[in-house]
C-alpha cells in the first residue's frame, strides 16, 4: 500500500472506495497536505466507526472501505479515466475552496454520473470560522447543494468541521447503505439486506 491510499480493514473481497477531489499542494507531499490530511481523516474517522459497528453485528462479511486521492493513471486519455474513476467509486468527495477548475469539472462530471440526488457526492468548502462564510466566492451552478462546511480552527492551526454531527450521520448513512447493497452489512436478525 502506498501513501496515497489508506485501507480501514483488511481487503478480503472488493472493498468500498472513497475518492477525494481537492486541489493538491504540489509542494507537500500527501502525508503532509493538511487539506488531504483532514479530509482524509474525517472520512477514516467515519468508516471506522462503521467498521466496529458491523463486528459487533457479526455482519457476514467484513465490512472493507478504501480512501484515496482522485488521480488520472498514467498512458490514459484523462476524460475516460476520471469517468472510470467516478463509476467505480462509491463516494466521492470533492473539496471546492479554491475554485480550482480540474476539482469543479471533476465535480460536474461526478454529478452529472452519480447524480445529485445520490447522496454519494459531497462538496466540501473551508469557510471563514467567525462569518462562516466561504472563504471564496461558490460558483453559481452549485449554489443549490449542500456543502460539507469546514474552517481552520486558529488556536490550534488544524481543520475542523462546522457540522460534525451532520456530516457523521450523513457520510455513515452512505457507507451502511452501500455495505448493505454488497452484503458486507446485515440487519439486526444477522439477514443480510439489499436495497
Amino acid at each position: 500500500m502506498n501513501s496515497k491510499e489508506t485501507l480501514i480493514h483488511p481487503c478480503t473481497s472488493a472493498p468500498l472506495t472513497i475518492r477525494v477531489a481537492y486541489e493538491w499542494d504540489k509542494k507537500k507531499a500527501p502525508n503532509r497536505d493538511p487539506r488531504w490530511q483532514f479530509i482524509k481523516g474525517v472520512a477514516v474517522k467515519v468508516a471506522k466507526e462503521v467498521t466496529e459497528q458491523s463486528k459487533k453485528r457479526k455482519s457476514p462479511a467484513s465490512f472493507k472501505c478504501r480512501i484515496s486521492r482522485m488521480r488520472a493513471m498514467h498512458g490514459t486519455m484523462l476524460l475516460n479515466n476520471l469517468i472510470k474513476r467516478c463509476m467505480d467509486t462509491d463516494i466521492l468527495i470533492f473539496d471546492i475552496t479554491e475554485n480550482n477548475t480540474n476539482v469543479l469539472f471533476e465535480l460536474g462530471v461526478a454529478l452529472a454520473l452519480k447524480g445529485s440526488e445520490s447522496g454519494r457526492v459531497f462538496i466540501f468548502q473551508e469557510v471563514n470560522p467567525k462569518t462562516k462564510n466561504p472563504i471564496n466566492s461558490t460558483p453559481s451552478d452549485l449554489q443549490g447543494y449542500f456543502f460539507t462546511r469546514y474552517a481552520r480552527m486558529r488556536t490550534v492551526g488544524a481543520y475542523e468541521l462546522i457540522d460534525k454531527i451532520g456530516f457523521r450521520a450523513a457520510f455513515r448513512s452512505r457507507l451502511i447503505e452501500i455495505a448493505r447493497e454488497r452484503g458486507m452489512w446485515s440487519d439486526a436478525a444477522g439477514v443480510s439486506v439489499s436495497i
